[in-house]
């Protein structure tokens, strides 16, 4: 198989818009398949905006699973678990409960530390070439904790990541407000911060948006509104896709970059991921005096939720509801995420204009994606990124694009 042979990506959120892209400069004739009309329009088109390559700390650890318990009595907590009658997800928090041991807690953060740093050069180099407008903030990523305590577990947060080999460091408070005056007019508590000055934030929905279409400038075919039904089999390998209009695309290889969407595709081909639905919320508001809002993103340990500024607005987002494939508004999770930046900033803010949205992150027990073929030839996983899917999506992309060009012509 030579390498302009053809290549199916479905899923056009920020992995597969990634996963396309670097797939057509290796030289593959691309096709790049979604069911909405344009990139981007589900888990990545109002996330909350970081690229937080030093805050990759797998959920799975012994730190998060008394959060976890307390939720399930907790209906304001921002952390919400309801356990159900479902086996998916029973067999999901049973391989997370074994994910949080200490061994396999730091096998875990060191993988995707590793994976975060290769995503960041990969995104620095994009931007070199491609200059996309896209709200971003090179400043970094300041993490606000409440407490001594919580202060004390970030400073040693920030520690092993150090010794893994990316900067994140401790601040004092009047450290914090030098380096970001905006949180001085804030009237909540804050005890000490670290700082990542190597992360970033932008607006992932105009990345994704730009890219596609460089994509589609230099020669990529991306067919919207095209739902994949089935796959083509023959000489025990897949072979392309069936959609849902009966026809027929067929390919040398098929990736799916289909989050959560990717267990039901799968599932006819006797095959699994361990991925689970976590539903995350957003609010979008205009920004009425900037002198008060911060330029450097913000992680609020206590609230779990994160402040990105994209130019004219502030993008808030946060909460972790494992509650199956509901993907409706919750309006008492939006009033959540009101109540904890109006706590911050109480002024600065237009709330009557706010614009709220929720999305299903396709989580994996360990945190760390399905990258590479699945046990059925010609067909690859790009997906299970969570909440570090912008994060995550350069480097994973150029990583499963190395994988083929390494296999035989």
């Amino acid at each position: 198989m030579s390498r302009t042979s053809s290549i199916i990506v479905v899923g056009a959120g920020i992995v597969g818009v990634h996963t396309a892209w670097y797939l057509q400069q290796a030289g593959f004739t691309v096709t790049l398949v979604d069911h909405n009309t344009a990139p981007a329009q589900e888990t990545s088109f109002a996330n909350g905006s970081q690229l937080s390559y030093g805050h990759v700390e797998p959920w799975a650890s012994k730190d998060t699973y008394p959060q976890i318990f307390r939720a399930l009595w907790d209906e304001t907590s921002p952390i919400l678990f309801r356990l159900r009658w479902d086996l998916a997800q029973w067999r999901w928090a049973f391989s997370f409960l074994r994910e949080g041991t200490t061994q396999r807690y730091h096998h875990n953060l060191k993988q995707l530390l590793k994976l975060a740093m290769r995503s960041r050069e990969a995104h620095l180099e994009l931007q070199q070439t491609l200059h996309i407008d896209y709200a971003e903030q090179n400043k970094g990523i300041i993490h606000l904790y409440a407490t001594q305590e919580a202060y004390r577990l970030g400073i040693h947060h920030a520690e092993v990541i150090n010794d893994l080999g990316y900067a994140r460091y401790p601040l004092s408070v009047s450290e914090l407000f030098h380096l970001e005056p905006a949180l001085e007019h804030s009237p909540t508590p804050i005890f000490g911060a670290t700082y990542c000055p190597q992360d970033a934030s932008g607006d992932a929905r105009a990345w994704a948006q730009a890219l596609c279409q460089d994509f589609i400038t230099k020669g990529g075919k991306f067919l919207t509104q095209s739902t994949v039904q089935s796959f083509v089999r023959g000489r025990g390998r897949i072979q392309g896709i069936v959609l849902e209009n009966q026809e027929q695309l067929e390919a040398g290889r098929v990736i799916l970059c289909t989050g959560i969407r990717t267990i039901s595709l799968i599932k006819p081909l006797g095959l699994s991921v361990s991925i689970y639905p976590v539903k995350g919320y957003s609010i979008t508001l205009p920004i009425t005096d900037p002198s008060v809002i911060p330029h450097i993103s913000l992680t609020d340990d206590q609230g779990k939720i994160v402040m990105s500024r994209l130019g004219n607005y502030l993008r808030v987002a946060g909460t972790a509801e494992f509650i199956g494939w509901d993907d409706t508004l919750n309006n008492k999770r939006v009033d959540s995420l009101v109540r904890r930046c109006q706590a911050y900033f109480p002024k600065g803010l237009d709330f009557s204009q706010l614009n709220a949205w929720t999305g299903l992150r396709p989580v994996t027990p360990s945190g760390y994606p399905y990258i590479g073929e699945s046990k059925l030839p010609g067909l690859y996983f790009n997906t299970g990124h969570g909440t570090l899917g912008w994060t995550l999506s350069a480097g994973s992309a150029k990583i499963i694009t190395e994988q083929i060009l390494r296999e035989p012509l």
